[in-house]
């Protein structure tokens, strides 16, 4: 399509600031901050070289302050309006995904309302 002229938008994502890119910092004791910004910028270095056409002036990384302050922002604005609520719920636990704050199942999670 973009051969044809058309604009083309191709969303790409990694797990960046995940519970698993968390505890692989932990066990490389890297920083998480440093250890995801250092992901990002090899697989970036890796699309480059493979010759993909990307317009790296529109990425956006999640895992910055710059991003995430609106996400938190707009989920407090639908919890303050009563459109996210907390609540016991299960959770799918993963025993080899836990940090070290230790999740358990049957915690209260922020849910959004139906």
């Amino acid at each position: 399509m973009w051969m044809n002229d058309y604009n083309v938008l191709i969303p790409w994502a990694g797990i960046r600031s995940a519970l698993p890119a968390e505890n692989a910092a932990i066990q490389n004791n890297t920083p998480p901050r440093q250890w995801t910004l250092g992901n990002i910028a090899n697989m970036k270095a890796q699309m480059k070289r493979l010759g993909f056409a990307y317009d790296w002036s529109r990425e956006i990384t999640t895992c910055l302050p710059e991003y995430y302050r609106w996400n938190q922002w707009f989920f407090l604005k639908l919890f303050e309006q009563g459109l996210a609520y907390r609540k016991n719920s299960k959770v799918n636990w993963c025993p080899k995904c836990a940090n070290r704050a230790g999740q358990r199942t049957g915690r209260k999670r922020l849910l959004l309302a139906p």
